[in-house]
């Protein structure tokens, strides 16, 4: 199946907005310093709601899914496929944000324990965090 422009351009869309409210803004208010440039841009409306992309990014994903999961034959097929696309990725997003925090651990320290919940798209405080004590005090 073709793949529809304009989807791909709110997707492209959805990002900048996150990444804008990621490097300008989300950060800005905290008691360390985390930007260079200090808050100054942090208050700039496209930035300061720059997290509305998710919202925008995951609506433009479930029709996207929803399609996808029309051309499959079951379940199964559909699932595989869609770890096959995503967890590569994952894979290689997570040892480079593990890398980064372990060399800058002024900000967010790390063990590699933290590493875990990445690997498995959960989020560490929800479930690897009853299931770990070494998680849970993270």
């Amino acid at each position: 199946m073709k793949r529809i422009d304009f989807l791909d351009g709110f997707r492209g869309v959805a990002i900048l907005l996150v990444l804008g409210y990621h490097y300008f803004s989300r950060f800005a208010n905290e008691p360390i310093e985390y930007y260079p440039y200090g808050n100054v841009l942090a208050s700039v409306p496209i930035f300061e709601l720059g997290y509305n992309g998710v919202y925008l990014f995951f609506a433009v994903s479930g029709f996207v899914i929803a399609m996808t999961l029309s051309r499959t034959a079951n379940t199964v097929e559909f699932a595989v496929r869609r770890f096959a696309r995503l967890w590569p990725t994952m894979l290689i997003c997570s040892i480079i944000t593990y890398l980064v925090l372990w060399r800058w651990p002024i900000f967010w320290p790390q063990s590699p324990i933290n590493f875990l919940p990445s690997l498995t798209f959960i989020d560490g405080s929800m479930v690897w965090g009853q299931l770990s004590p070494v998680l849970e005090s993270q």
